[in-house]
């Protein structure tokens, strides 16, 4: 399990994003840019699709949205490399795709119905800020998360 085997990783890559949540530039007025996070790496699917999910449960998304905005990736994510030249991904067809990506969608609700963002973050070491923070970053424009308790 993923919690199992990265806990300092994710709570190293969680802090740092509440820190970039925390900076003045991100705390502007409803009617200025909003600034943007980018949270990348080859696929999204492991590591970066758990912070991308974890971030979109504190923002208030519904985990089914969760889960069919990941499979959506999934399926986009294929047929780019269709013709991408990646020199490890690469387009699968149905037959193989189908079921891994079946059981990758599957494994993401069991985790996240398991280990809630707002749960798991503060046993990883994360404070009620940095949590509400985080929630921040992609809370509708003009809202704000409540501050935390304590």
């Amino acid at each position: 399990m993923l919690l199992d085997h990265f806990p300092a990783e994710l709570a190293a890559v969680m802090r740092a994003l509440a820190r970039i949540a925390r900076l003045p530039a991100a705390q502007t007025s409803p009617d200025s840019p909003r600034p943007g996070v980018c949270i990348h790496c080859s696929a999204g699917r492991d590591r970066t699709g758990l912070v991308s999910a974890w971030l979109l449960q504190l923002a208030g998304v519904a985990d089914r949205d969760i889960i069919a905005d990941y499979r959506r990736s999934l399926d986009r994510v294929n047929e780019y490399h269709r013709t991408s030249g990646h020199p490890v991904e690469k387009y699968e067809p149905p037959a193989v795709f189908e079921p891994w990506a079946g059981s990758r969608t599957e494994a993401l609700a069991e985790f996240l119905a398991a280990h809630p963002a707002a749960e798991v973050l503060p046993r990883l070491g994360l404070t009620a800020h940095e949590v509400a923070a985080l929630a921040s970053l992609l809370a509708p424009r003009g809202s704000r998360p409540a501050p935390p308790a304590g």
